[in-house]
């Protein structure tokens, strides 16, 4: 379920952005995105970050490889 072909979303930047273009691809396309992460498990600083990189880095890399 964690690896490339698997059905959970994880790694770094570059790892989570290959993950949804390949599921995107695998659905004939995707407008749409949702996280789900375990506040139970993660400091406030972590999540913070996280949903930092979601916007700075992910989302930037998806939307340039999906207008090519």
């Amino acid at each position: 379920l964690i690896g490339p072909l698997g059905a959970i979303v994880l790694g770094d930047s570059d790892q989570v952005a290959e993950k949804i273009l390949r599921h995107s691809e695998a659905l004939g396309g995707i407008s749409r995105f949702q996280f789900q992460m375990d506040i139970a498990d993660i400091t406030h600083e972590n999540l913070i970050k996280s949903i930092e990189l979601i916007g700075k880095q992910v989302i930037p890399k998806v939307n340039s490889e999906k207008s090519k």
